[in-house]
């Protein structure tokens, strides 16, 4: 039987993740929507071993003294609104996670197998160049040096399914970067190095660094399981300084 609803079959493309997974993209979501960036963070339930049901937003998901630690904002479980209560929890104690429309973050959540929301226009060359603007001025502020990122148009195809592919790679990579530059040691580091940051389509993904510019290149034009992963890029940058 044939599907015609497009956000069902979104849905239908999502891999089986861990838990852990899944609050580690939840984390970086949040992240994102920090630091000013338009991205949605999902209501989630959180299923305890204990049989619980916990309806709330994700806040953070850090270390503490080598122990991973979830905070929860709590909400009313009859109109699904925000309380000012917050929860501290052990991610050991959560059996299952529930996330609320998910069709908003299946993008998110298929970790590359889908580019973009479900009836979302594809973003336009002006778009794009935007907002490789705004994260080249949000990573100079975190980095305190001048950053850039740099379209490569000459490398990149002029169609819709690429464009959306180049903004899930610019989003993926200023992600990256920021983690990067909430931490200390490497913000030094990339800090002393880095100037600027391309991007181009190829046949396969691959990092290298000539100088202070990184170049990133992803098949935009080619399958979904050969580009990056949030993972595999942060390997990637990490091994070039």
């Amino acid at each position: 039987m044939q599907i015609k609803d497009e956000k069902q079959r979104a849905l239908l493309k999502l891999p089986a993740k861990r838990i852990s997974t899944i609050l580690d993209e939840l984390a970086g979501l949040r992240r994102r929507f920090n630091s000013g960036e338009d991205v949605v963070v999902p209501l989630v339930t959180l299923i305890l071993k204990s049989g619980r049901e916990i309806t709330g937003w994700f806040i953070s998901y850090e270390s503490d003294r080598n122990e991973t630690c979830l905070l929860f904002q709590l909400y009313s479980i009859e109109g699904r609104m925000p309380t000012y209560d917050i929860l501290y929890i052990s991610p050991a104690s959560i059996e299952g996670l529930i996330v609320h429309n998910a069709v908003d973050v299946v993008h998110h959540l298929s970790f590359g197998k889908i580019s973009r929301p479900p009836g979302l226009p594809a973003p336009s060359r002006l778009d794009l160049k935007r907002k490789a603007r705004e994260f080249s001025e949000k990573l100079s502020e975190a980095l305190g040096v001048q950053v850039e990122f740099e379209i490569d148009w000459q490398a990149m195809p002029d169609y819709d399914e690429v464009f959306c592919a180049l903004a899930d790679f610019l989003n993926l990579c200023s992600g990256v970067m920021a983690e990067l530059a909430d931490e200390e040691f490497s913000r030094e580091i990339v800090a002393k190095v880095l100037k600027k940051i391309i991007f181009r389509d190829a046949p396969a993904a691959s990092a290298k660094r000539e100088a202070d510019t990184i170049i990133l290149s992803s098949p935009l034009s080619g399958e979904d399981q050969g580009r990056f992963t949030k993972n595999s890029l942060r390997e990637a940058i990490e091994s070039l300084f």
